[in-house]
């Protein structure tokens, strides 16, 4: 930790250490995006590809700018960037299970005809935050990633941008092994 009273415990990381710290973090991260991407393109997950796009992008350049930053101590990863995928998959599976408890089989109707109102109330809730997350996500997270990348002020949210759009990636990723029936109902 660097202390100001004692100038020599500034450690500085060295420049090949440093490209071979982000060559080693971004590259793998970079491929599993793209495998991630393709995976759900191929199986026609729209879904899943509107959450990963933005995030993923955003999370990538995010974490290679703090991987960039010559600093010896890992910046301080705040939780709340965890939060909006934490929801997002708690109600996701949630959702799941309150519909295979409801109908006791994955035959779903596509008018949700037979559900109960607190089945279509949780429907609902749900459908609502990924509303929520997918707008943020497309026109908010870019606004907050270019505003942080310009404006002095807004740098401090670079490792909050990064974790936040590789927990969102990672949480998108978990949604594709729902079964393929509720997923269909769902996105209906």
């Amino acid at each position: 930790m660097f202390n100001p009273a004692e100038p020599e415990s500034y450690a500085v990381i060295s420049s090949t250490t440093m490209w071979a710290r982000m060559a080693a973090t971004g590259i793998p991260f970079a491929v599993g995006l793209a495998v991630l991407i393709w995976f759900c393109l191929s199986a026609q997950e729209i879904l899943e590809v509107a959450l990963i796009i933005p995030c993923g992008a955003v999370g990538l350049v995010m974490l290679l700018i703090v991987m960039h930053q010559r600093r010896s101590d890992p910046p301080r990863i705040n939780l709340i960037a965890l939060l909006p995928s934490i929801i997002m998959l708690v109600a996701y599976y949630s959702l799941v299970t309150h519909v295979y408890l409801s109908k006791g089989d994955w035959t779903i109707s596509h008018a949700s005809k037979g559900f109960s109102q607190a089945l279509k109330w949780h429907d609902d809730i749900v459908a609502y935050t990924f509303l929520i997350v997918i707008l943020f996500n497309w026109l908010g997270l870019p606004v907050l990633a270019i505003g942080s990348l310009i404006q002095r002020r807004l740098r401090g949210l670079h490792p909050e941008l990064a974790v936040y759009g590789i927990s969102m990636t990672i949480a998108a990723g978990l949604l594709l092994p729902a079964p393929s029936e509720f997923q269909n109902w769902f996105m209906d």
